[in-house]
């Protein structure tokens, strides 16, 4: 469990350097542009995962439909949360986007038929109260990067909902895979249609291209994390994101969280 909650540490603040990225050259590259570096370079790193957990033949499916409802949820999550980090604070950002596991709590009783007990609802309730105080509704209702963040967590709830449902079959490489795949296609299409492509000048490049490696190179320390530890155990470590996100958005941007 040790070792386990080392890597998962180690995965949230890769994931935390990436969002980083994404904040800084948001406001220079159109968020389709930044998800297909995004899906592209994670190939690299999501490669060691194939390779590790047994090669080409963990990705036979008989599932492809579930496959694309995932990379669906998936990916309109993962659009929102480009556009959040990019339009708001980052560690606010963060934050309204934690309550996806809110949101799959209650997902899960009509979707997954799943028992709910008392003091999980109402941990959902504490949660939903947290989020309210960090939007804020009394001074000028929702924001836009606000609602985008909403609307992720929401669709990684979902997301998670299928997941859920494929992890009786499928390896967890296997959904990535074709995750990242649908990523692929879906943001190169994106870019092509929306004829929005900005040029990079070789630095930029290079952190575009970070932004894709540092994000599968999380996936691929969490896996491991998952591997070695059990996951009641290593999961709420997760949200030691909020703290890297408000201490580097403070040193990089001078962002200072509400103190209320």
């Amino acid at each position: 469990n040790a070792r386990g909650a080392a890597f998962m540490l180690g995965s949230v603040f890769t994931f935390t350097l990436m969002d980083v990225l994404i904040k800084h050259l948001g406001g220079s590259y159109p968020v389709i542009q930044l998800l297909f570096f995004r899906t592209l370079l994670a190939m690299l790193p999501l490669s060691l995962i194939i390779w590790q957990a047994g090669g080409l033949r963990i990705l036979r499916t008989e599932r492809l439909p579930v496959h694309l409802l995932r990379a669906a949820f998936g990916m309109t999550a993962m659009y929102c949360v480009f556009s959040a980090i990019t339009l708001m604070p980052l560690a606010d950002a963060t934050a309204i986007i934690f309550a996806a596991p809110l949101f799959l709590t209650a997902l899960s009783v009509p979707l997954l038929g799943e028992a709910v007990g008392p003091r999980r609802w109402a941990a959902v309730t504490v949660g939903f109260v947290g989020i309210l105080v960090i939007l804020d509704p009394g001074e000028g209702m929702l924001t836009t990067g606000a609602f985008f963040a909403l609307a992720s967590a929401l669709f990684m709830a979902l997301a998670m909902v299928v997941v859920r449902k494929l992890g009786a079959t499928e390896h967890a490489a296997c959904i990535s895979f074709y995750f990242t795949c649908c990523g692929i296609v879906v943001s190169t299409i994106g870019v092509v249609a929306s004829d929005s492509w900005v040029t990079p000048g070789l630095q930029d490049l290079g952190l575009l291209s970070m932004i894709g490696i540092l994000g599968g190179l999380a996936q691929f320390i969490m896996t491991q994390g998952f591997r070695l530890a059990e996951a009641a155990v290593i999961s709420p470590l997760k949200y030691t994101q909020m703290i890297w996100a408000a201490l580097l958005a403070y040193v990089i941007w001078g962002e200072t969280p509400d103190t209320r």
